[in-house]
């Protein structure tokens, strides 16, 4: 097993992608041969073997998986020390996160505000067998807009400082920082337009208390799981996105919990941005899947052979190159009908005007 040459396009390490995949599944015996050739891959080139690991988010849990298969002696010294600084620094972050977490919560509580977490520091601890396993970054929280900068005052009062800069986003998100973490103060999970009405204030209308934290219902994470990655990394970001997407499906959610995402998706016209990760998370991991699911998400025919094409050219690496072509090509055809497209175009083409301001 071998890394393409240097240079060579994100399709051919598809490959190797799939064997380190292979070797996050849960407790994959260490004789078989995805840990074989991940061995390989690992002493062939360790930096890069590494650099892959950190560009897609799963470097603490590989690190985990190596060990639990009892084959960390086996890597090159570069490729053990770079895992274990990795593993390191994501327990220093974790914990951070979640001190950070009971500050902030006690604050929003206290101050009658609603508020959910969603994303990372959720999932870290629904899906992983230690929430420091998933590699994060910083805390996405949402807040009802109508109380946005109250949120924001009570996150002052906590001991956080708005991030210089972070107005740009101002339309449905802010910066926060303080006492060593990110924060990221939600009123929506993307652009407005990009949904036919909100989807932030679902996610707070289903929201339910798990331990300190309020997160929102089975059902709604996997919308966001589903649309969210589809949105904001056009389906093929990092795979650890799809680790979360995989284990979610597999441990949490029942025909129950598909049946009103499914519905939400189709009543916000993204349905096709559902399929769309359904289909890429087909196309790497065999996630089970209720029957009828993918063909009730599915748009028409000629619809689904352009986002197959546009999946197959990995739009989020064309994305620096080409923003506004992967935008119009592939983002739009992940709306539901051409009056969604002609409103995300609209408010696009306005600068969000009308939903700034909100913090």
């Amino acid at each position: 097993m071998r890394w393409p040459a240097q240079g060579a396009g994100p399709r051919d390490e598809d490959p190797c992608a799939r064997v380190i995949l292979a070797t996050l599944g849960h407790a994959l015996p260490a004789d078989r041969l995805p840990w074989q050739n991940a061995l390989a891959l690992a002493q062939a080139d360790p930096t890069r073997f590494l650099a892959w690991l950190h560009a897609h988010k799963v470097a603490p849990l590989w690190a985990a998986a190596v060990d639990t298969a009892g084959l960390t002696a086996r890597l090159p010294d570069q490729l053990a020390d770079g895992l274990m600084a990795a593993t390191e620094s994501a327990l220093r972050l974790s914990l951070a996160h979640e001190v950070a977490l009971r500050r902030v919560g006690r604050a929003f509580d206290e101050g009658g505000l609603r508020w959910v977490v969603f994303k990372g520091a959720h999932l870290a601890h629904a899906c992983y067998d230690e929430p420091h396993l998933r590699a994060g970054v910083d805390v996405d929280l949402v807040v009802e807009r109508a109380l946005a900068r109250e949120a924001g005052e009570a996150l002052r009062a906590a001991g956080f400082a708005r991030v210089a800069g972070s107005e740009r986003n101002t339309t449905h998100e802010v910066g926060y920082a303080g006492h060593g973490v990110s924060l990221d103060l939600h009123v929506e999970i993307f652009r407005p337009g990009q949904s036919r009405r909100p989807l932030g204030p679902c996610l707070i209308d289903s929201r339910r208390k798990v331990g300190a934290l309020w997160v929102p219902s089975t059902a709604m994470t996997l919308v966001v799981l589903l649309v969210h990655p589809a949105v904001t990394e056009h389906v093929t970001g990092p795979f650890g996105r799809l680790i979360d997407l995989d284990r979610w499906i597999r441990d949490h959610v029942d025909v129950a919990d598909w049946r009103e995402a499914v519905a939400l998706l189709q009543e916000v016209g993204l349905a096709g941005a559902g399929w769309a990760s359904l289909e890429w998370l087909q196309s790497w991991m065999a996630t089970p899947l209720p029957d009828g699911v993918q063909d009730t998400l599915a748009p028409r025919a000629a619809r689904q052979a352009w986002i197959r094409a546009w999946l197959r050219a990995r739009p989020m690496t064309l994305q620096p190159r080409w923003p506004v072509s992967v935008r119009l090509g592939f983002g739009l055809a992940l709306q539901d009908s051409w009056r969604d497209r002609a409103r995300s175009v609209g408010l696009a083409a306005t600068g969000w005007r009308r939903y700034r301001g909100s913090f």
